[in-house]
């Protein structure tokens, strides 16, 4: 299953600004660790003719404590119109049902449609980052 996450992360998340491409290895270095702390009822996945067309990925929010009240949708993609959309709605279902009460949609682009899919679910932003850059070999 985490060959297919490479797959339609790489495609899903290919036009985003700051994606950087990394190789099926290092995708599956990064995510192995973590593997076993994982609540495998807080990911989600679409499939359409046996073929993965979208995922969801929440962890508890573990700065709460051992039963945290709040669940943090990390990421989510899809392959297919309303697939996303269709996931969001049904993780913050699954939520509900295990006793969380709030959910915190995190780390979005200002200019990525996750704010519009947010705000549907009456989401409002809490926080705001700004990422900033300086050119290497360059003076200011």
């Amino acid at each position: 299953m985490i060959g297919a996450l490479f797959d339609l992360s790489g495609s899903a998340f290919a036009g985003n600004a700051f994606y950087k491409p990394i190789g099926r290895e290092a995708f599956i270095a990064l995510y192995a660790p973590i593997l076993p702390a994982i609540d495998p009822r807080l990911v989600l996945f679409a499939h359409l003719d046996q073929r993965l067309v979208g995922f969801l990925f929440a962890i508890p929010d573990r700065l709460q404590g051992a039963r945290p009240s709040t669940a943090i949708i990390k990421t989510y993609a899809s392959g297919l119109r309303g697939v996303g959309h269709m996931l969001a709605d049904a993780a913050h279902r699954a939520f509900r049902d295990l006793g969380y009460s709030e959910v915190i949609h995190a780390l979005m682009h200002v200019d990525n449609r996750s704010n519009e899919r947010s705000a549907r679910h009456s989401g409002t932003v809490f926080r705001r980052y700004d990422l900033m850059g300086r050119a290497l070999g360059t003076r200011p």
